[in-house]
């Protein structure tokens, strides 16, 4: 190939170009790597407890988070928390009834694991950590895709607690 015509200030020029977008690109996963980023699923870890409704968040982020609150997603859209419900009805309730599994304070690729008996209907779990201000959502496999969207928007909005 021939690149005679390109002068030696259109060398420096595209070697400044790509020199700036790679920075760009670096400032961006630096700053991405600073927030806290958590995994939040339906369901459990442990294959063997099977009759409560349960949820897990795994720390996916580079650093230990502080995990601040986390319950599940009722079907009316109101935010179940769980810590909040145990302190509620925690001398009525039933140690057979729940169970945690993990610390609050997590360490990268760390784990936590909660979960209860509830009658109720419910549609997704949620989780939030120390310094997020909205909750971190994951529905349930058979919730309808149109109440997902619903709730996503709503909850981004203004997240509304039961």
């Amino acid at each position: 190939m021939d690149f005679l015509w390109l002068t030696k200030d259109d060398w420096t020029l595209a070697g400044a170009i790509i020199a700036g977008a790679t920075g760009i690109a670096n400032l961006t996963w630096q700053w991405r790597d600073r927030n806290d980023s958590i995994f939040v699923r339906y369901g459990s870890l442990h294959p063997s407890i099977d009759q409560y409704n349960s949820l897990y968040v795994v720390n996916v982020g580079k650093h230990s988070i502080q995990l601040h609150d986390y319950g599940f997603l009722l079907a009316s859209g109101k935010l179940m928390s769980l810590p909040w419900y145990w302190e509620t009805e925690g001398p009525s309730l039933d140690p057979a009834y729940s169970y945690t599994n993990g610390e609050r304070n997590m360490l990268p690729q760390g784990t936590f694991e909660a979960g209860i008996e509830y009658r109720g209907s419910i549609v997704g779990v949620w989780a939030m950590t120390a310094t997020q201000h909205r909750p971190k959502l994951a529905f349930a496999y058979d919730a309808p895709l149109w109440q997902r969207a619903w709730l996503t928007i709503r909850h981004f909005v203004k997240p509304a607690y039961s």
